[in-house]
């Protein structure tokens, strides 16, 4: 198994605190720094603040006001070489065939295992 790279700033969105909290504490463990938000709006003010800050963002498809793919086309306005992981209950194909995720996006399905 590679060992994951050591380091980094991780900004993890998701709309649900404990999901927040278990990602954040994972990849804290792992050695990354990890800022949070609750939702696409806080993760963009964040994000347009300092872009170059973040090493990957975990970003929840599914959230209420934004999605997580138009959350992501507005980051890439700001940097369009951001790495993204999307996240979401769905499975990979529906997420794309729904939310229209694009080429360079990563998917990670939940529950988290």
């Amino acid at each position: 198994m590679m060992e994951p790279k050591k380091g980094g700033t991780v900004l993890v969105v998701d709309d649900e605190q404990s999901v927040r909290d278990v990602c954040g504490n994972m990849l804290e463990y792992l050695g990354y720094e990890v800022v949070t938000a609750g939702d696409a709006h806080a993760a963009l003010e964040l994000f347009s603040a300092e872009p170059n800050r973040y090493d990957c963002v975990l970003l929840d498809l599914v959230m209420p006001r934004m999605n997580g793919a138009e959350c992501l086309e507005r980051m890439r306005q700001i940097r369009s070489d951001v790495t993204v992981v999307f996240s979401s209950g769905y499975d990979e194909n529906e997420a794309s065939l729904s939310y229209g995720m694009g080429p360079g996006t990563n998917f990670l399905k939940k529950p988290y295992m």
